[in-house]
């Protein structure tokens, strides 16, 4: 089921995206679950609420989607028309991978290196934090921070977190995760890389609009094995990125169950790392690539669907 939350009358609903007369729409779940007299649970009032009810809540929002395609007058809405909100309210934690598909390490160790710094093999996985407020949903802008020349994007896929999870085995992580969505880790590089010198990593990540995340999340029972999710990223129709989660170094089952030390949340979010072709590394000269006001791009993992932003 492809869950999330969308923006309807003034109020923030969660909707599911769904195939209907050949065509994706979405539906209303919220007013869906009032009209069959299911509202008083509670759980079609918040994404963080649904995660919660755990089987019984997909349960009831797969009957909603039953019933909606045998009667008329449900609130069924083409997609064009749906505003997707950031699919999780404001997670507790949100923990990124760093370096971790195998190219994208290994264009990262030769930039470096020209700078005299060897970036070796890490039998554990590495990251940063990205804080809640850098989240943007579907089709929102992208801000440039004053003086910023170097805007990057970095497709990644976000795993959300179904339960509370602490000090987990790789064989127990993937059955505490509720589903999986995009995400495109925006980076203000030359920032960073005056953090990275002192071995630090925080503003050239964290800038407000820097976090676009969505549009809605695949739940994880249609995922039977995340490694096999393809992800393409697009700016202005020019495929940039193109690699499946197969490239991972460390899969989700080992990042959730590392991560899981530090006790994550319903709700908390996982990212897998990128893959190579970001605009950084782009060779001869990175400023072709780098984001410009008016930029589109089209950050999509082809088994979830394509999450849109544009550069102002």
């Amino acid at each position: 089921m492809r869950i999330g939350r969308i923006e309807r009358s003034g109020e923030v609903h969660l909707a599911a995206a769904t195939e209907r007369d050949g065509n994706v729409v979405a539906l209303d779940l919220t007013a869906a679950a009032r009209a069959a007299g299911l509202a008083q649970s509670g759980r079609f009032d918040s994404m963080l609420w649904f995660i919660e009810g755990g089987a019984s809540a997909l349960d009831e929002a797969a009957y909603l989607l039953g019933r909606a395609a045998l009667e008329h007058g449900q609130p069924w809405s083409p997609l064009d028309s749906v505003r997707w909100l950031v699919p999780v309210e404001r997670p507790s934690s949100f923990l990124c991978a760093g370096r971790n598909f195998f190219k994208h390490r290994e264009e990262s160790a030769q930039s470096w290196s020209k700078e005299g710094v060897q970036i070796g093999e890490m039998p554990i996985p590495t990251g940063f934090v990205k804080l809640a407020g850098t989240l943007i949903g579907d089709g929102d802008e992208i801000v440039t921070p004053p003086g910023v020349r170097e805007l990057d994007y970095e497709l990644e896929i976000a795993a959300v977190i179904g339960r509370p999870t602490l000090n987990v085995t790789e064989d127990e992580a993937l059955a505490h995760v509720f589903g999986y969505t995009v995400f495109n880790d925006i980076s203000a590089r030359e920032w960073q890389r005056q953090e990275m010198r002192n071995q630090m990593l925080m503003l050239g990540k964290n800038f407000p609009t820097f976090g676009p995340l969505g549009p809605w999340i695949l739940t994880a029972d249609e995922v039977e094995d995340p490694s096999q999710l393809e992800l393409e990223l697009r700016v202005n129709g020019e495929v940039r990125q193109q690699d499946t989660a197969a490239s991972m170094i460390f899969g989700f089952e080992r990042l959730v169950a590392f991560w899981s030390k530090t006790g994550l949340r319903v709700g908390d979010l996982i990212a897998s790392g990128t893959p190579d072709g970001v605009a950084t590394h782009h060779k001869p000269d990175p400023f072709e690539w780098y984001l410009r006001p008016g930029d589109r791009i089209e950050a999509t993992v082809r088994q979830i669907g394509t999450l849109r932003s544009v550069v102002r």
